[in-house]
């Protein structure tokens, strides 16, 4: 799970119960920094080719009221200068806010950017939560 967290943020509690519900049972990992993308990737190329094969991915992002999360924006800098780099991939996203604005452009620019490192994103990958969950209504 790629969820990118700023130092200064805390999680919002919403958000990590979502997270926890989906991840429930399930053996995953949390990347939350640029470096340890990094790092994950390159572990990533180290495997041979069959174990990287539709290897699923999870977006979580959290923006807050003011839709900026710097980290973010590190890691999407990070995938917009290497365009192979979630080959093989298939993925989804959660984005979560604690405004009704900004989730939805994120997120487009999340996905956007994630398939031309790469990555799949099939049927509905994405999930969007507004402040009041209206968009669910």
């Amino acid at each position: 799970m790629i969820a990118p967290r700023e130092e200064a943020a805390a999680p919002g509690s919403r958000f990590e119960e979502v997270l926890g519900s989906a991840l429930d049972g399930r053996e995953w990992r949390r990347v939350e920094k640029e470096e340890e993308l990094r790092a994950f990737l390159r572990e990533r190329s180290k495997r041979g080719a069959d174990e990287q094969e539709e290897e699923p991915l999870l977006f979580a992002l959290s923006l807050g009221k003011t839709g900026i999360n710097l980290e973010y924006i590190r890691m999407l800098r990070f995938l917009r200068e290497h365009t192979n780099a979630l080959e093989g991939c298939v993925g989804g996203a959660l984005v979560d806010g604690r405004s009704d604005l900004y989730t939805k452009s994120v997120a487009r620019e999340l996905v956007f950017t994630a398939n031309r490192a790469g990555c799949a994103f099939v049927g509905r990958p994405l999930v969007e939560g507004t402040k009041t969950l209206s968009n669910f209504s």
